[in-house]
């Protein structure tokens, strides 16, 4: 019932968005409250991978996150 919310330290949620299946840390004396997407899959539940990015060396050089390059 509802004093028992409160004794638990950690709540997860457990939902779904359309197709997705979603993890949700409500409650942790230690994290702040995220959500994750998952997958059950035989070996029991999984992070979703997402999607590789691929970059050619003309992306790489454009991107502002990374260092310049320096010649040698």
């Amino acid at each position: 019932g509802e004093s028992w919310g409160h004794a638990a330290t950690v709540r997860l949620v457990f939902h779904w968005d359309n197709s997705q299946r979603l993890a949700t840390l409500y409650k942790s004396p230690s994290q702040k409250e995220s959500t994750i997407p998952y997958h059950i899959t035989s070996h029991g539940f999984r992070d979703v991978q997402p999607p590789a990015i691929t970059q050619n060396a003309e992306d790489t050089e454009m991107n502002p996150r990374k260092r310049p390059r320096r010649e040698k």
